[in-house]
C-alpha cells in the first residue's frame, strides 16, 4: 500500500572552492559570490524552498561551506545543484559529500525520555548558531532484534540527550536514497554540550549495534552572505 509523502526532503551538500578561485582579481570574486546568492534565494523562492547556509572554514579542510535545502519534492536537490553548477564559481565548485534524507517523525528532542511525542521539524532548521550533521548505518543484527528490545535500548539514549535540553535534535530517513540508514541533525549554542552527549551516547549498549557514524559535519550557521563573503 502506498503512503503520501507528509514529510519533507532536507539535504546537506559540502562544497569546496578551488584554490584558482581565489587567485581570481577580487572584484571577479565578488560578482561570482553575488551571483551565486542571488541564485540561491531566487531558487528558493521559485520552487517554495527553505535553503540554509553554514561555513566550515577552519572546521573541516576537505570543504569550505554547507548548504542545506529543505523542500516537499526530492527534485529540488537535483534543482539546486544543477543551478549552482551552471553559475559562474560554478567551475571552481567540488561537492565533496552528499547527505539527502526525508524527515523522520520518530526523533529525540526535549522531552522524548519522559514519554512525549513531541517532534522537532525539520523547518526549524537554521535557527541556532552551532550545526552538527553525521549519517548513521545501523547493523543488520539491530533490525532482527524484537521490537521492545529495540525501543528499550532507544529509550537509554533518550534519556541521556534529555539530559541536555539546549541541543535541538532532528531525524531523517535515508532508507533507499543513500547507504545510510539515517541523518541525525544537531543545533545548539554550545559545541561542548553537543561533545558531551556524544560521548554519552558511544558508551551506550544501542551503539554496538552502529556499524557507521561518520563522517560528522560541522558548520557555523551563518547568513547566506557572510557565509559566501567567508570563502575569500
Amino acid at each position: 500500500m502506498e503512503h503520501q509523502n507528509t514529510g519533507q526532503f532536507v539535504s546537506f551538500t559540502l562544497y569546496r572552492v578551488a584554490p584558482e578561485w581565489r587567485q581570481l582579481p577580487k572584484e571577479v570574486r565578488q560578482e561570482d559570490k553575488e551571483q551565486l546568492e542571488n541564485i540561491i534565494r531566487q531558487f528558493s523562492i521559485q520552487n517554495k524552498n527553505q535553503i540554509f547556509g553554514a561555513t566550515t572554514m577552519g572546521m573541516m579542510a576537505e570543504a569550505d561551506f554547507m548548504l542545506f535545502l529543505i523542500s516537499d519534492n526530492l527534485d529540488a536537490v537535483q534543482g539546486l545543484a544543477t543551478a549552482i553548477a551552471k553559475s559562474e564559481i560554478g567551475g571552481y565548485l567540488t561537492r565533496k559529500t552528499d547527505l539527502v534524507g526525508l524527515e523522520n517523525h520518530r526523533t529525540y528532542q526535549d522531552g522524548a525520555a519522559s514519554g512525549q511525542s513531541d517532534t522537532a521539524e525539520v523547518s526549524q532548521l537554521g535557527l541556532h548558531r552551532y550545526l552538527f550533521v553525521y549519517p548513521i548505518k545501523k547493523k543488520h543484527e539491530w533490525y532482527r532484534l524484537p521490537l521492545q528490545e529495540r525501543q528499550e535500548l532507544l529509550d537509554e539514549q533518550l534519556l541521556i540527550a534529555a539530559k541536555y535540553p539546549t541541543l535541538k535534535l532532528n531525524t531523517a530517513s535515508s532508507f533507499g536514497l543513500s547507504e545510510q540508514d539515517f541523518i541525525v541533525i544537531c543545533q545548539c549554542e554550545n559545541p561542548q554540550n553537543f561533545m558531551e552527549l556524544m560521548q554519552e551516547l558511544r558508551e551506550t549498549k544501542a551503539n554496538t549495534y552502529t556499524q557507521n557514524d561518520a563522517p560528522i559535519l560541522p558548520g557555523i550557521h551563518m547568513g547566506l552572505h557572510e557565509v559566501l563573503d567567508t570563502l575569500g
